[in-house]
């Protein structure tokens, strides 16, 4: 660990943040959601993503940038957004109707610890605020998972939460 960076305890399993995502899809899209759009699209701005390219948004949630990605990989590009709660990706479904791009992106019930495609078939692979959802040894499981589905050149995208500059804020101590 760096100059003041430290590992906090991940007390939840991942069952239990499971059903937490799953029943509260709606209002998480309308607010957290909302709020981590900001960072997760400076991550996404500087990503070398092009026509024709394939992405996987693991942890997709609602769906807030799945029409970003779709719209930079066009027509001729994959995109598949992955969750493991189906109200998240109930929501990121309806948002793909909203936008006009279901008929480029695809939506799978998974786990980002097994990803339900082949190895070495992603350019970019996007994990915004997952992370930290996991304990450790799943973590590296995760992370595992991302470098099989990336390509030779694949990158990988990460927005995490920096809980060292928010060790008191109520918003961690709701979220945790």
């Amino acid at each position: 660990m760096s100059n003041g960076e430290r590992m906090l305890p991940v007390t939840v399993r991942n069952r239990r943040v499971r059903a937490t995502y799953n029943r509260v899809a709606g209002l998480y899209g309308q607010t957290v959601a909302r709020f981590e759009a900001p960072s997760q699209r400076r991550a996404l701005a500087g990503v070398d993503l092009a026509t024709g390219d394939t992405a996987i948004d693991v942890g997709c949630g609602p769906g807030r940038l799945l029409p970003e990605l779709a719209d930079r990989v066009g027509q001729s590009g994959t995109v598949l957004g992955v969750d493991a709660a189906p109200s998240m990706l109930a929501q990121a479904r309806s948002r793909a109707r909203e936008t006009g791009v279901t008929d480029r992106l695809s939506l799978a019930l998974g786990d980002a610890r097994r990803l339900p495609v082949g190895n070495g078939v992603a350019d970019v692979v996007c994990v915004f605020d997952v992370l930290d959802l996991f304990a450790r040894g799943d973590l590296r499981a995760v992370l595992a998972e991302c470098r099989r589905v990336l390509g030779p050149n694949g990158q990988l995208c990460v927005v995490t939460m920096d809980r060292v500059s928010v060790p008191d804020s109520r918003f961690l101590r709701a979220y945790e």
